[in-house]
């Protein structure tokens, strides 16, 4: 079982209430620094997400044709090569990584 997760429209009214800004405001802003994460790494910039996350496009390098086996008969076969490809990275960051929940509690969420 996944743990829950706040939707879209929650956090949008959580962060209205703690801020005392408008839910409509609170929706525009998010909405804006969404595309500007988006605008980021569409450029190929690395983008650090409040503190907590990194986000950032990283090449894979094209693979180079290979000899692998056919699993049900062992016969040799030729793997076509990969062309070179675009993935996106997160990496969390210390500010995040030093609350995660341990493993008793993270257990009680889950059952």
């Amino acid at each position: 079982m996944a743990a829950p997760m706040l939707t879209y429209n929650e956090q949008v009214k959580v962060v209205a209430e703690m801020t005392g800004v408008a839910q409509v405001d609170v929706k525009y802003l998010l909405d804006a620094y969404g595309d500007l994460v988006v605008n980021q790494i569409a450029k190929g910039n690395r983008f650090r997400v409040l503190g907590l996350i990194q986000v950032e496009a990283k090449k894979r390098p094209a693979q180079k044709p290979r000899e692998g086996r056919n699993p049900r008969t062992g016969e040799a076969v030729m793997i076509g090569p990969k062309p070179a490809s675009v993935a996106i990275k997160a990496r969390v960051l210390t500010k995040l990584q030093s609350v995660k929940p341990s493993v008793k509690k993270l257990d009680k969420v889950l059952a």
